[in-house]
C-alpha cells in the first residue's frame, strides 16, 4: 500500500511540476520537442531515398513535430488532450499524399543529400538552443525553490522532532508527518513555571520557509513566556500579540494547548480541531473546544481557557485537521468518527502505539493532502 502511495505521489508531483511551468517557458519546451521530433521527417525520407519530394519531406517533418507536441502536452500537462492528439495523428496520416511526387534515383544528387543534412542539422541546433534556454530559465527557478525547500525541511526536522516522554503519571507521545518535504504543523511539550507541563499543537497556514519561520517564532515565543507562570490563555494572548507584528498579514496559526497537572487539565483551542478525551470509566469520548479565532488574526484578542479532570486510564488526543481531511479514492473523508472509534478500540495500548496506529490508518485510507500531526497523552 505504501509503495503504491509513493508511486502515485511521485506521479502527482511530476504533473504538478509541469503544470506549474510559466506559459513562456512551457512554449519553449514544446518548441524544443517539436524541433527534436521533426527530425524524424528527414530521417524517414533517408531510409527510402528518392521516394519523397522536397515538400513532402518538409510536410512529414512538420507533421512529426506536431504529433509529438500533442502527445507530450497530453502526458505532462493535460491527459484530456489525448482526445485531440490521437485524432490529429490519424488525420495527418490520412492527409499525407499517398503518391507523393518522387525524386528519381538518378536525381539523388549531392543537392538532395545536402537538403536532408541541412534540415537535420538545423533542427538539432534549434532543439538544443531551445533546451538550453528552457533549462536556463527554469533551472535557476528550480534551484532557488530547491534551496528554499531544503532549508524549510531542516527547519521542520529541528522544530518538530518526534516526542516521547513521561511527566508524573502522564505518558506523552507526538509525531508529525508532512505531506511533502516541508510541513506547516508543529507540536511541543514544555515544563511551565507552575509545576505542570504544557502541550501545544498548531497548524500554520501555508508551507515553505515562511511557514517554517513562523513555526519557529511561535515555538520560541511560547518557550520564552511559559516559565513566567501565567495560565495558558494569558500566555497564548501574549504570543498572539507578539507574532501579530512579525508575521505576514495573510498568515495565521490554529492551535490547541493543554496544561497538565496531576488529575487536572487546563485547555484552550484557537480555531483548531477539538481536543478529544477518552474516559476510561465510561468508555465515552468528550470533544473539548472553545470557539475562538486563530492566533495572529487580531492583535489584542484575549484567549480564554477551561478546566477539566483527568482520571487514571484516560487518554487525551490532540491532532491537526490533516487527519480528518484525508480522502479515500472513492471520495470519502477519514473524519472525526474514525478517529474516535480507533481511540475506543485501542485504549489499552500505549500512547506511542495509539499515535502510530492512527497515522498508519490515515496513510492507508487515502492520499494525504495536508500534514498529519498527532499527540497522545495517557494517564497511567
Amino acid at each position: 500500500m505504501k509503495t503504491k502511495f509513493l508511486k502515485k505521489n511521485s506521479s502527482n508531483k511530476e504533473l504538478k511540476f509541469f503544470r506549474s511551468i510559466p506559459r513562456g517557458s512551457y512554449i519553449i519546451l514544446m518548441l524544443c520537442i517539436f524541433c527534436l521530433f521533426a527530425i524524424l521527417g528527414f530521417v524517414t525520407s533517408l531510409f527510402i531515398p528518392g521516394q519523397f519530394g522536397y515538400w513532402s519531406v518538409i510536410l512529414s517533418a512538420i507533421s512529426s513535430g506536431l504529433i509529438s507536441v500533442a502527445y507530450a502536452h497530453a502526458v505532462v500537462r493535460d491527459r484530456r488532450f489525448f482526445i485531440i492528439a490521437i485524432p490529429l495523428q490519424l488525420l495527418i496520416s490520412y492527409a499525407m499524399p499517398t503518391n507523393p511526387a518522387p525524386v528519381s534515383m538518378s536525381s539523388i544528387t549531392k543537392e538532395y543529400l545536402i537538403f536532408h543534412a541541412s534540415g537535420i542539422m538545423l533542427l538539432i541546433v534549434l532543439s538544443y538552443t531551445l533546451l538550453i534556454k528552457f533549462i536556463g530559465k527554469e533551472g535557476l527557478s528550480h534551484y532557488r525553490m530547491r534551496t528554499e525547500i531544503d532549508l524549510a525541511e531542516k527547519l521542520h526536522s529541528i522544530l518538530v522532532p518526534p516526542v516521547s516522554l513521561h511527566f508524573g503519571s502522564y505518558e506523552i507521545y507526538g509525531i508529525s508527518k508532512p505531506v511533502g518535504e516541508v510541513g506547516g504543523d508543529m507540536f511541543d511539550c514544555y515544563t511551565n513555571g507552575s509545576g505542570g507541563i504544557t502541550v501545544t499543537i498548531a497548524d500554520v497556514s501555508g508551507h515553505g520557509v515562511g511557514a517554517g519561520a513562523l513555526v519557529g517564532m511561535f515555538k520560541s515565543s511560547l518557550r520564552t513566556i511559559l516559565p513566567s507562570g501565567g495560565n495558558i490563555s494569558e500566555n497564548l494572548s501574549l504570543v498572539n500579540k507578539t507574532l501579530f507584528e512579525l508575521k505576514e498579514k495573510k498568515m495565521f496559526i490554529t492551535a490547541a494547548m493543554a496544561e497538565l497537572y496531576e488529575g487536572t487539565i487546563n485547555y484552550t483551542v484557537a480555531g483548531h480541531p477539538p481536543i478529544l478525551i477518552y474516559r476510561r470509566e465510561s468508555g465515552k469520548i468528550d470533544e473539548k473546544t472553545i470557539k475562538q479565532i486563530p492566533v495572529g488574526v487580531r492583535k489584542d484578542f484575549k484567549f480564554t481557557h477551561e478546566t477539566d479532570s483527568i482520571a487514571n486510564g484516560d487518554i487525551v488526543l490532540m491532532l491537526t485537521d490533516g487527519v480528518m481531511e484525508t480522502f479515500s479514492k472513492s471520495g470519502g473523508q477519514f473524519g472525526l468518527k474514525r478517529v474516535e472509534e480507533l481511540l475506543k478500540t485501542n485504549y489499552n495500548s500505549s500512547a506511542e502505539e495509539i499515535a502510530k496506529k492512527l497515522t498508519d490508518e490515515v496513510e492507508n485510507f487515502g492520499v494525504l493532502t495536508d500534514d498529519v500531526t498527532v499527540v497522545v497523552i495517557k494517564r497511567n
